[in-house]
């Protein structure tokens, strides 16, 4: 969900570190081609690969019991799964296209190493999980009154 786009189409520019990430993965990566409805990832799957998102829309949900909960959509410019990758943990959403996209994939592990690798460009991508984590908690979860998964400290 973490992305440098912008939903309008008129982005500002991008900053230096967005600008390598996004050279990174396009150099590092797999180009991709997903058509409507097609799943990029499952809730609960491994996580491989982090998606740049370069066409196209992407939408991300959840079950919760039986109910299906959408979080969000990502657009040109979106990393998806880069929270899963960093942590080395299983997905926690899944990912579907709502349009004919066109991503690159990158391992995990290599995103790992490069973000290791560059310090400022793992910052800022740290600020943008935790500005998603915020949008999620004001969006999603507080007008559902859940409880936190984990007690506070």
């Amino acid at each position: 969900m973490s992305g440098f786009g912008h939903p309008s189409g008129s982005s500002p520019p991008l900053d230096p570190e967005a600008t390598a990430l996004i050279a990174f993965c396009r150099k590092s990566g797999q180009a991709k081609s997903f058509d409507v409805g097609e799943i990029v990832f499952r809730e609960g799957d491994k996580c491989e690969q982090v998606f740049l998102v370069e066409a196209g829309e992407v939408e991300l949900t959840l079950l919760s019991g039986e109910k299906k909960m959408r979080l969000g959509n990502a657009g040109a410019l979106s990393l998806i799964g880069l929270a899963a990758a960093i942590a080395n943990v299983p997905h926690e959403f899944t990912a579907s296209t709502k349009s004919g996209c066109k991503v690159v994939a990158v391992s995990s592990a290599e995103m790992r190493k490069y973000l290791q690798q560059h310090p400022e460009s793992c910052l800022k991508t740290v600020q943008s999980i935790g500005a998603d984590i915020l949008d999620l908690s004001s969006s999603v979860i507080r007008p559902l009154r859940l409880k936190p998964r984990y007690p506070k400290l």
